[in-house]
């Protein structure tokens, strides 16, 4: 896939998703991500990034996001890697935030906020 075919998927997406935005929303990444092969499609494919991404992109100096994580180096490194795969879907690095306030072995979440 290329980039422009990424980035035009994600501008349909954020066109689709109308012009409301809440202060705050949060949705879970789902653990199959990880057993996956990892593109922008996949990425995309996920609907807690799919919609954070949008919303990001609708307000992109109103919106940040948070990845939420449970402690542990898996844990972090997959954090890590999910901000990698945003910045490269256009959202600003300095918009994106990882706090480590999950429990145990819980999935990730992403959490988008108004500011």
């Amino acid at each position: 896939m290329t980039v422009f075919r990424v980035w035009q998927m994600i501008m349909v997406a954020t066109l689709t998703m109308g012009s409301a935005v809440a202060n705050a929303t949060e949705a879970k990444i789902s653990p199959t991500l990880w057993a996956l092969p990892r593109t922008g499609r996949t990425i995309l494919a996920q609907s807690a990034i799919h919609q954070a991404v949008g919303r990001y992109l609708q307000q992109p100096n109103n919106i940040y996001l948070i990845i939420h994580r449970a402690a542990g180096d898996e844990s972090m490194a997959k954090a890590e890697e999910l901000r990698s795969w945003l910045i490269s879907l256009a959202v600003e690095a300095s918009h994106i935030s990882i706090l480590g306030d999950l429990a145990a072995n819980q999935p990730l979440r992403v959490e988008t906020r108004k500011q």
